[in-house]
Parts: C-alpha cells; sequence; structure tokens
C-alpha cells in the first residue's frame, strides 16, 4: 500500500521485500546506524545479487536471513556459494535474523564499519572493489 506507492513515486525509494524484511529495515534505522541502500545490486562473475541493506563505500553488506526464504537445504547451499563469491569479491555481508538482538545488530555492524574504515584509511591505501556495484 504506502510502501508500494512510495516506490512509485519517490525516485529511488525502495521499500524492501517482506514485511519482515521491512522491519528489519526500521531496526536498522532505529539504531542510528549508516543509512545505506536497500536492496542493493552488487554484480559479480556475471550474477547480480541484491542485498537487502549494504553500505556501498565500504562494500558492507546485511542479509535479513528467515526460514521462510533461507530454510531449505537448497536455499542454505545457495546462500553460501552468494556469501563466498560477494566475500571473493571483497564484500563482507553480516547475516542477521530474527534472533539477532538489537545490541548484536548494532555492535556487529559498528565493528564491521570501523573495521572497513581502518582498513581503507590513507596508510594502508583505498581498498579495490572486485565487483561492479549497481550503476545508478
Amino acid at each position: 500500500p504506502l510502501h508500494q506507492l512510495l516506490s512509485e513515486r519517490v525516485s529511488g525509494y525502495n521499500a524492501g521485500g517482506s514485511a519482515w524484511e521491512r522491519q528489519m529495515d526500521a531496526l536498522w534505522d532505529d539504531l542510528g546506524l549508516p543509512r545505506g541502500k536497500r536492496q542493493y545490486k552488487v554484480h559479480v562473475r556475471g550474477r547480480t545479487y541484491i542485498l537487502d541493506r549494504a553500505i556501498p563505500e565500504l562494500q558492507i553488506g546485511a542479509e535479513w536471513n528467515s526460514f521462510k526464504h533461507h530454510g531449505l537445504p537448497t536455499h542454505v547451499l545457495r546462500d553460501s556459494v552468494r556469501t563466498a563469491e560477494l566475500t571473493a569479491a571483497g564484500w563482507h555481508i553480516i547475516p542477521l535474523t530474527s534472533s539477532t538482538d538489537a545490541e548484536m545488530i548494532r555492535d556487529a555492524v559498528g565493528r564491521v564499519i570501523s573495521d572497513r574504515r581502518r582498513w581503507m584509511s590513507p596508510s594502508t591505501g583505498p581498498m579495490v572493489p572486485l565487483c561492479s556495484p549497481e550503476t545508478a
């Protein structure tokens, strides 16, 4: 309803996938984490992966994993290949579930952001992306 209307009328707005993903996106925002991008496309080895939430400039992705969409053995295998390919391309993927509490989300994302910024600092040189991010 409202999310659909906004996605049709506001350039660049993406409501996210399921209602649960939108709930997790709201939690991300409530925690004061960097805005990032929702449903961000990353191209790796001829495949396009859509990250639930991404901070592209740091190559950090958050994945909202649920049993509904990730619970079958074939889904686990697919997600494993996906995570390995994104990791090989320089991305740090943070898997989050409904049992991941808010404090853990804030701590995990904050730590990864801190590590990535340190890694990308002028003293260590810039990180070189190995994949093509979504074109704006």
